[in-house]
């Protein structure tokens, strides 16, 4: 059958033929418009699912603010001594410190006695350094001269002489030591430290850890007594702490003789948290 259509006829397949020409083309137009409405699409969240969370978490209860000294346990309110732990007093956390303060070494006047003074020089005179240090040599052992202004040396703080020692050979005998090696005093207690030495002889005492001895210094020299004893105490001053050194030599002896000191901090102290 023929159909009339503008002067022309079609069939019926050029009828069909014609609707599915015009039905792929508004396909694509209408694939082609969604994909250009999602290019011009702002890029961003959605704001709609926003606004929709922050209306339920505004619809939801408040929970009531904690009160004072209450702390949430397990979703329960618990007063907060009952979830703490307990804080040990100051006392015993002082105590329990493994390195209590040891204190401030004390100040020394320069003019406080004949050896301090000795040392004053040495701080204004650079050829005198070796007063201020064992790093330093000592002048050598001079024996007349010692014998004839025994005191003059003895005054004389020069560190460096607990490595001044005789080499060993004939006649020639060791410094030895005349009470313990080890003692255990508090801070603030003495210690006696004696040498047996050739009557008359200076013996050089040396702290390389502070503590003081008479001479209020970490250095001192005396000379053995009539019985061959040198002694000297030494101070475990404010500012010592632990386990102290302490060397003795001689220039008319070999080796040395050495002193280990173990000092403690008074309980009174460690507890006052000094």
């Amino acid at each position: 059958t023929l159909f009339p259509f503008g002067g022309c006829h079609m069939s019926r397949f050029g009828w069909g033929m014609a609707v599915f020409v015009l039905l792929c083309v508004g396909t694509l137009v209408a694939v082609s418009l969604m994909q250009r409405a999602r290019e011009l699409e702002p890029v961003g969240r959605n704001p709609i699912p926003e606004m929709q969370r922050q209306r339920a978490e505004a619809s939801r209860p408040k929970p009531d603010p904690v009160p004072d000294n209450y702390v949430q346990a397990g979703g329960i309110l618990r007063p907060r001594e009952d979830v703490q732990a307990p804080q040990k007093p100051e006392e015993e956390t002082a105590s329990a410190s493994l390195f209590p303060n040891p204190g401030m070494t004390p100040v020394v006047a320069v003019d406080a006695n004949a050896f301090t003074q000795t040392v004053a020089e040495a701080v204004e005179n650079p050829d005198l350094a070796h007063r201020l240090t064992a790093m330093i040599p000592a002048p050598e052992f001079d024996r007349q001269a010692y014998e004839n202004d025994k005191q003059a040396y003895l005054n004389m703080v020069e560190p460096g002489r607990i490595w001044q020692s005789a080499a060993p050979g004939e006649g020639v005998t060791s410094l030895e030591r005349n009470t313990d090696y080890a003692s255990k005093v508090l801070q603030g207690e003495k210690v006696n430290l004696e040498v047996r030495a050739e009557p008359g002889m200076p013996v050089t005492f040396h702290s390389p850890r502070l503590g003081s001895f008479d001479s209020q210094l970490t250095t001192i020299t005396v000379e053995a007594d009539e019985n061959g004893i040198a002694r000297t105490a030494w101070l475990a001053s404010s500012g010592t702490r632990g386990e102290v050194e302490i060397f003795a030599a001689s220039p008319v002896h070999s080796g040395q003789a050495r002193f280990l000191v173990t000092v403690e901090i008074p309980p009174s102290v460690v507890h006052n948290g000094n």
